[in-house]
């Protein structure tokens, strides 16, 4: 049996954040609030919800109040996928009720979350007012160990010319002890964001409530809901549909459509605007309920030319994806590919390099039912291709492995040589005389063929390229430059060989260049 935790000295918090919002404290009355964490643990079927390809850290479940009809309402939110709501279970519909007399309003739809421990956690955000009814309250129950809401205020759009004082974003704070109820008022969800972060504390360092129920809190939202769907989920109408009442009901859209896309980018418009307004964003309704996920890739914030090889890859394949990034915390992605030794280009099978450029946290999800994910560049050129490209015949596939593998490691003498001409180290004729020479053994290749593992493009042409589109941006100003990876160009560089034959002595690079450069997939890549 968990302890109970003790009796607050004050019924409710003072207001937070805009006014609109406050912690009211033993909210649920004897004999109701005994035992309620285990019977709503036990009762409620829990599920797996997944975002942007990937598991959120916690056990949800969806549940409502289900007409006579059949009809439900419902709640959108950035998921790929929604839980399926069930009628309210009896302890779950308990609880509303009690909520429901301290708002003052109908609370017609929960979603429960299970955080298993202090590890479990949910971003900042704001919710998603698409289907909230106009003038309500969210409301959140806490059950179970003690954890914290941190609310913190948009980011204000920075104007030109304006102090860094009037930027600073104001933190609050807010307990959430069990059988507490959070209650937030729109005006504070318009201004502030709010999470729970994860709590990595050793439990020495814990208090009592934040040790009890073996650190499991379950947290029930209630919201009222102004949108419905058909028994059937066929159709939809209400306030955040196309149609506003049930007689003009319209067939609910699934898939990741161009609605669907407007949908998720009002959504993101509402997560960062404090001055979001409702009408202009949501007023005209979506019918959108089922977002299947795209495919994700989650670049670089740092290396551009990692980031040009896979996107110029997907490019070439047709293969549609959504973007993320990563900041660098992925550290299951840095080292995919670390430690490899490996030519330093072809035709010097005796000179070995190591990789002195650790691969960078560079992350793929796929769409397909196992929501494949894959870390690190060379696992992600390597999936992708084997998926989604065209398939070599048994005397190509030897060349365009070693290639792509030379083409790698590539990256890593030019950034070496290149940094070291950087220092200063030698004067700019001993530099192109350097890089000349690390190229020559790829001259031969580009001799071969027209692609550089053969006549058609291959997976070596996607490791090589971009770390020659790099070298040659960095020796000719009048190619374009896309060091960022995002498709930023200076000005086009000519069909010819911009220099590149009468400086370096490489013509069959330069036309090779110059090819891919003109397919219309990597023109686009680069924005030319």
């Amino acid at each position: 049996m968990a302890p109970s935790p003790p009796r607050q000295e004050d019924a409710q918090s003072v207001p937070l954040c805009e006014g609109d919002t406050k912690v009211i404290y033993d909210v649920l009355p004897e004999p109701l609030c005994t035992g309620i964490f285990a019977r709503i643990r036990a009762e409620v079927s829990w599920q797996r919800m997944s975002h942007q390809g990937g598991e959120v850290p916690r056990l949800v479940a969806v549940q409502g109040l289900v007409e006579a009809d059949g009809s439900k309402p419902v709640y959108r939110h950035p998921a790929d996928e929604s839980p399926p709501l069930h009628p309210f279970t009896p302890a779950v519909d308990a609880v509303r009720a009690v909520v429901e007399r301290a708002l003052g309003h109908p609370l017609n739809h929960v979603l429960i979350q299970l955080y298993r421990a202090g590890t479990d956690y949910i971003s900042e955000h704001s919710d998603k007012t698409l289907d909230i009814a106009r003038g309500s309250f969210i409301a959140n129950v806490s059950l179970g160990a003690e954890r914290t809401m941190t609310l913190r205020t948009k980011r204000k759009p920075k104007d030109a010319g304006a102090a860094d004082d009037g930027l600073k974003r104001e933190v609050q704070r807010a307990r959430l002890p069990h059988n507490s109820l959070f209650q937030m008022g729109l005006a504070t969800n318009a201004r502030w964001l709010h999470g729970i972060r994860q709590d990595k504390r050793a439990p020495r360092d814990k208090a009592p409530a934040e040790l009890a129920y073996d650190g499991a809190r379950i947290s029930l939202t209630f919201r009222h809901i102004g949108t419905h769907l058909s028994a059937d989920e066929g159709l939809i109408w209400g306030q955040g549909a196309r149609a506003k009442t049930r007689d003009q009901a319209r067939a609910v859209v699934n898939g990741l459509s161009d609605e669907a896309i407007a949908m998720l980018r009002a959504f993101g418009r509402e997560n960062q605007d404090p001055a979001f307004v409702w009408e202009d964003h949501y007023g005209a309704g979506f019918d959108v309920l089922h977002i299947t996920a795209a495919k994700r890739l989650f670049l670089s914030d740092s290396d551009g030319v990692v980031n040009l090889r896979l996107r110029a890859l997907l490019a070439d394949l047709g293969v549609a994806y959504a973007r993320g990034s990563l900041s660098g915390g992925d550290e299951a992605g840095k080292h995919a590919v670390a430690n490899r030794v490996a030519p330093a280009a072809p035709g010097t099978e005796g000179e070995k390099a190591s990789s002195i450029h650790d691969d960078v946290p560079v992350k793929f999800v796929d769409n397909d039912d196992a929501k494949t994910v894959v870390r690190g560049q060379r696992d992600i050129m390597l999936y992708i291709y084997r998926t989604y490209g065209r398939r070599e015949t048994v005397d190509q596939e030897g060349v365009v492995a070693e290639r792509f593998q030379q083409g790698l490691t590539l990256l890593d003498v030019w950034r070496a040589a290149s940094s070291s001409q950087a220092k200063g180290k030698g004067p700019k004729a001993e530099y192109i005389a350097k890089v000349t020479h690390l190229l020559a053994p790829w001259e031969a290749c580009a001799a071969e063929a027209a692609f550089i593992a053969g006549p058609e493009p291959s997976l070596a042409d996607f490791a090589f390229w971009p770390v020659l589109h790099d070298i040659f941006s960095s020796l000719f100003s009048s190619l374009p430059k896309d060091h960022s990876g995002q498709g930023h160009t200076d000005d086009k560089g000519g069909e010819g060989d911009n220099g590149v034959s009468k400086t370096l002595h490489l013509p069959h690079l330069a036309a090779y260049y110059a090819r891919i450069q003109a397919r219309e997939a990597i023109a686009h890549v680069l924005g030319l």
